[in-house]
């Protein structure tokens, strides 16, 4: 039995971003608005046949919530682990700033920090501040 076919995605309707990269098979987008945790996209056209062109929908797999946390965000910290949980009142820290950057906790002054690099694809490292609730 196969799975269902995903339904078709109109990319005129995608908020595109800074454009992130380029090469042999095709320019890689962020999406400024769409799909969560599905953020960026890559366009395959194939040369003489239109209908076999293809979007991928990409995502980083972040080694934890932190990674997909935005400012206010209620977070369950364990140990160095960020889970999100859906629940304020289950959660014991919030998060008070992220930057694009790996290792700058000056940006986050006083509150603490959780911090991760990408080498192979430096634009989605992270620093991302909180402070407890």
């Amino acid at each position: 039995m196969s799975a269902p076919r995903p339904a078709p995605i109109d990319i005129t309707t995608l908020k595109l971003g800074d454009r992130l990269g380029q090469g042999g098979q095709g320019t890689v987008h962020q999406v400024r608005k769409g799909w969560p945790h599905y953020d960026y996209w890559r366009s395959m056209k194939v040369a003489g046949n239109s209908a076999l062109d293809v979007l991928l929908c990409l995502s980083m797999n972040y080694p934890d919530d932190a990674g997909y946390a935005v400012r206010n965000e209620c977070l369950v910290k364990s140990g160095h682990t960020f889970t999100n949980v859906g629940d304020c009142g289950k959660s014991n820290v919030y998060v008070t700033g992220r930057t694009n950057t790996y290792g700058d906790a000056s940006f986050c002054g006083s509150d603490g920090c959780t911090t991760w690099p990408s080498t192979d694809y430096p634009a989605f490292a992270y620093t991302v501040c909180w402070r407890w609730r």
